[in-house]
């Protein structure tokens, strides 16, 4: 064990999952790796590389947008600053141990609707799956679904899935506390302090 568990109280209750409201002009705070500038511009150009080469008309998403989610924690209809600061003592105070994430995948994710195309991995990555479930506990968090990967576009077209040949590769630690300004592809990074 790496870190002492706190309490963390959170939309809904301690120990529950941050309920996705009705009203979707709230924003989604939530705790993620995010990839160092060299990486987020090759992954950037793989995306416009995806983009050409299948007509899309989206947007690419903004390189200091690029990231992996490993948990949700709720969403605001502004910064939680309250949230952002027991989330950054809690953090503070735990260790946290080098991982390396491969992507070697291209590919749909989801269905139905908006199916965002993604880097993901065919391999299980155990260590990644055990520190998500480890940072949920001292968060007090109850367990959330958790699939490893990264949005590259947002869109509805379905593309056919690819293997990297070259496969992205990064090696984690700290993560981010991130509040997302849902629509306008802007991220505030709430922890730890960039200032």
């Amino acid at each position: 064990m790496r870190g002492e568990q706190l309490s963390l109280q959170l939309e809904g209750g301690r120990g529950q999952r941050p309920q996705k409201p009705f009203n979707r002009q709230r924003d989604n705070t939530f705790l993620a790796y995010q990839p160092a500038q060299p990486l987020a511009e090759r992954i950037a150009g793989l995306a416009s590389e995806i983009k050409v080469g299948y007509g899309l008309l989206e947007s690419l998403r903004p390189q200091s947008t690029l990231h992996m989610t490993l948990l949700s924690l709720g969403y605001h209809r502004s910064i939680p600053a309250e949230l952002a600061e027991k989330i950054g003592f809690i953090l503070s105070s735990a260790q946290f141990d080098p991982i390396d994430i491969v992507f070697d995948t291209v590919m749909n994710f989801g269905r139905g609707g908006k199916c965002p195309i993604v880097l993901c991995s065919r391999e299980r990555n155990s260590t990644l799956y055990a520190e998500q479930k480890r940072l949920a506990k001292i968060l007090g968090l109850a367990p959330q679904r958790f699939t490893p990967h990264m949005t590259i576009i947002w869109t509805d077209t379905r593309i056919t899935e690819q293997h990297l040949d070259v496969p992205i590769r990064w090696s984690v630690d700290v993560p981010h506390l991130i509040y997302s300004l849902v629509g306008q592809s802007k991220h505030h990074i709430l922890w730890p302090s960039t200032s």
